[in-house]
């Protein structure tokens, strides 16, 4: 799926990567919220270069549970499910 963000690892315990295909130079944006919505953290990414494989998100500071993690590229917006265990 297109729209799938694919996450690893997952389960997660201080951080993860976001698989990514870049066609362009692009400037990256990722939120995590908890299931109830909250924003737990955001993170931007500038004039990331086309061809870059993966991402690293730092998620230290974040209790165990299910989060949705959310990465905006421009117009397009892909979001999947994150598990942290600590």
């Amino acid at each position: 799926d297109k729209n799938e963000l694919n996450i690893y690892p997952n389960p997660a315990v201080n951080d993860f990567r976001l698989s990514l295909s870049l066609e362009n130079r692009s400037d990256l944006k990722v939120t995590v919220r908890d299931l109830s919505g909250r924003l737990v953290k955001t993170m931007s990414a500038k004039n990331v270069p086309a061809g870059t494989e993966s991402l690293k998100v730092d998620v230290s500071n974040l209790s165990t549970g299910t989060y949705v993690v959310t990465l905006i590229n421009g117009t397009e917006v892909r979001s999947s499910k994150l598990i942290i265990k600590k």
